[in-house]
């Protein structure tokens, strides 16, 4: 049998003579069964080298281009050239990083085990490795575990170019990169077809003499290029849809803007700087919705300052956060083919999710927290109950359960999955403890908070408290099926606003909600014919999640009095947002027709595309609107301070963000006392202050004159936005009067300028 050496050398004349005296010697008991083959590339006198040994070596082979084209069209010339009769090929470097002496120890271990290729691995027990640059050892382990975790190939060196091969096993394989990574390739190839290989230890030696010729850059795309043909096609799908909703939600973010509940934003900011300023900040809203998206604001403030960039990055972290878990979760509970039916919706959420969710309103991280609960409940049913996989989800649990009881409605029907599926949990003593720790820490703010208020969180929560009166829980019902869960699910308020013809938008709508309707048939269709069989449903988790999670959120809107609220409450269904991506996966287990998959991808694509019509995207006028005020709000700001204006007040969603946009230079006081959710008149200094009154719209316009005509008759109204209005000068109340009395008097005078504020 003969072995064949290929090498390929690009400017190497320092190193290829000790190189060809070392080789001739490892493999003298092989001459005349040899072949020793270079391929040579540059003109350094690398081939004259070589040539002239070669007189006195008669196996020495020298194939010769002046210009290079990589290592792996190197080495391609240089396997087109092999003997017929080669029956074992040899790989190695020609800078001497490979010591020749080991390639007789490396044949025989692909004679003893019978593989098809050996690679001599720098990565074993038994290797050294001296002298390596740092850069290229990174890289080498990045693409080595890139490649294990991806393709599972059970080598630990796929880099190594010191390697054995069998003949006829190389002749399986083709050269398809021209650069370093042909190596890696080669081995993801080998892997594929079946082929046997084995590893062993080796010495390797960094090069003394000459240059390397790895270009970082260049060999760092090129092993980009092939960790992402090793991706299969549902891990590129999911990389693929992640990158979708990132982008999405990144455009729905920057540029920064004033958000439609602009007023709810700024107590996130408000309640930032207060912790910032030493308070350990529980709840930002009343006693209901806790601090947490405040907390992680206050650390982007301290990172970037205090602006509304930073308040927007808080709401966005909390979005990619959902768009990970979320994707996470139908991978786990759908498997890989099955969960491309769900990412699309995963990235591109319904126009009512979006858009309440990518403001810093508090309902990001509460549908944050329910799919984290979700996720790592998920987790615990299918793999069972290890001490982290517990904790994960009782704090998780305990975060969201501080944050808000909304989260109940992803948390508790988690909390049962993994009671139906591990039983053996649920008379655990041991998961019992650990579960209850990780819940109380998670909660732990909550529960120092409101064991000093006498549970406030809970008296002064609506929906804590339930609905006792039966024509109540049919309004409730009424309402809920016939108005919010439609604005869920096909909310064309969005599509009126950007002027599309009511027509259109009913149309839009009622395609909607038919397609939803389809999916739960079908999805309901599937589970019956699985039952019917008498088998194992493998997507019974995700059923169960999906029928749990709509079923306690819907409960949740007829039973308690937030049910009872009516306007934009369409939040109060976010946690089924979690779930409703499952839908078309479940469904389409129902369609296995060519035909039903080309309808239910179509079907997919609307719904998908209908979410690209959130007004907080560009292009909405809503999103334009935002954009203006932002800019208005700036030059209001300036107005106000050339004016030496110290506080302020009017309608809650129109002052209150200018607390934080002045850095509380300026008071912003709401003209209703109930508003005072952050507490800011307690900053009105004991002394006298310069007033303002501010509002918005005709109706708003017409109340300023009122209260600036009693307030401070020498003042004067000024436009100061599009559809905006500031009173400004005069003196307000007795002169020296202190900024509380002040107050008092603008809340005495001034009727509450619309009966409705903010959006929470």
């Amino acid at each position: 049998m003969k072995t064949a050496v290929v090498i390929a050398a690009w400017d190497e004349r320092p190193n290829i003579e000790p190189l060809v005296r070392r080789l001739d010697r490892a493999l003298a008991d092989r001459r005349g069964r040899r072949e020793l083959i270079f391929v040579v590339e540059g003109d350094d006198g690398t081939r004259e080298a070589l040539e002239a040994l070669a007189a006195e070596i008669p196996d020495l082979r020298v194939l010769y281009r002046r210009e290079p084209r990589g290592l792996g069209e190197a080495f391609r010339t240089g396997f087109a050239a092999l003997p017929a009769d080669a029956g074992v090929v040899v790989t190695l470097d020609a800078d001497l990083n490979h010591q020749p002496e080991e390639i007789p120890r490396l044949v025989e271990a692909l004679e003893r085990t019978g593989a098809d290729l050996v690679v001599g691995s720098r990565d074993l027990p038994g290797s050294r490795v001296e002298g390596i640059p740092a850069w290229k050892r990174w890289l080498s382990r990045v693409v080595n575990r890139a490649l294990s975790r991806l393709r599972g190939v059970p080598v630990e060196d796929k880099t190594s170019g010191f390697r054995v091969y069998r003949a006829d096993a190389l002749r399986r394989l083709e050269i398809r990169a021209p650069g370093f990574s042909f190596l890696a390739d080669l081995l993801l190839q080998a892997h594929a077809a079946g082929l046997v290989v084995r590893e062993e230890p080796i010495r390797f030696v960094y090069r003394v003499e000459g240059r390397s010729k790895l270009p970082f850059l260049r060999t760092s795309v090129e092993y980009l290029r092939l960790v992402a043909r090793a991706v299969a096609a549902p891990e590129r799908a999911l990389a693929l849809w992640l990158a979708a909703g990132i982008l999405v939600r990144l455009i729905a973010t920057f540029p920064a803007h004033r958000f439609y509940a602009d007023a709810d934003a700024s107590l996130t900011a408000l309640g930032a700087l207060r912790i910032l300023e030493g308070e350990p900040l529980v709840f930002f809203s009343g006693v209901r919705i806790g601090a947490l998206g405040c907390w992680v604001t206050a650390a982007l403030f301290a990172l970037f300052g205090a602006s509304r960039e930073s308040l927007a990055a808080g709401a966005l972290l909390f979005g990619l956060g959902t768009l990970a878990a979320g994707a996470l979760t139908a991978r786990l509970l759908l498997g890989r083919e099955r969960s491309g039916w769900a990412l699309p919706l995963v990235a591109l959420p319904l126009p009512a999710a979006l858009f309440w969710t990518y403001m810093p309103v508090a309902y990001g991280e509460i549908v944050f927290l329910g799919a984290l609960a979700l996720l790592t409940g998920a987790r615990l049913a299918r793999h069972g109950g290890g001490r982290g996989r517990i904790a994960a989800f009782a704090i998780s649990a305990g975060l969201g359960f501080w944050t808000s009881l909304l989260t109940l409605c992803a948390t508790l029907p988690a909390a049962l999955l993994v009671a139906r599926r591990r039983r053996e949990l649920v008379g655990s003593v041991r998961a019992w403890t650990g579960a209850a720790a990780g819940f109380l820490l998670g909660s732990l703010p909550w529960w120092l908070a409101n064991l000093g208020t006498g549970f406030g969180a809970l008296a002064g929560n609506a929906g804590a408290r339930p609905v006792l009166d039966a024509g109540a829980l049919a309004d409730n019902a009424a309402y809920v099926a016939g108005t919010r869960l439609p604005e869920l699910l096909a909310w064309v308020t969005p599509l009126r606003v950007a002027g599309a013809p009511p027509g259109a938008a009913t149309a839009v709508a009622a395609l909607l909600l038919a397609i939803w309707g389809a999916w739960a048939l079908l999805a309901a269709r599937a589970a019956g014919r699985e039952g019917a069989a008498g088998r194992a449903a493998p997507l019974a988790d995700a059923r169960f999640l999906v029928v749990a999670v709509v079923a306690t959120t819907l409960a949740a809107n007829v039973l308690s009095e937030a049910g009872s609220r009516r306007g934009q409450t369409v939040r109060y269904l976010l946690p089924m947002t979690i779930v409703l991506p499952l839908v078309p996966a479940l469904a389409a287990e129902a369609a296995r027709s060519r035909a039903g998959r080309r309808t239910m991808a179509t079907a997919l694509a609307l719904v998908g595309a209908y979410g690209l019509t959130a007004p907080c995207l560009p292009g909405h006028p809503w999103r334009a609107q935002g954009e203006r005020e932002r800019v208005e709000d700036e030059r209001i700001l300036a107005t106000l301070e050339t004016a030496g204006v110290e506080a302020m007040t009017g309608d809650f969603s129109q002052v209150m963000p200018f607390n934080f946009l002045s850095a509380r230079r300026i008071v912003a006081v709401p003209a209703d006392a109930w508003w005072n959710s952050a507490d800011v008149e307690r900053r009105l200094p004991e002394r006298e202050l310069r007033w303002a009154l501010f509002g918005r719209g005709v109706r708003e316009r017409a109340w300023l004159e009122r209260c600036g005509a009693a307030l401070m008759p020498s003042g004067r109204l000024e436009r100061v936005g599009e559809r905006r209005w500031l009173w400004l000068g005069g003196d307000l109340g007795e002169p020296g009067q202190a900024g509380p009395a002040q107050l008092a008097r603008v809340r005495a005078v001034c009727s509450t300028p619309k009966a409705a504020g903010g959006a929470r």
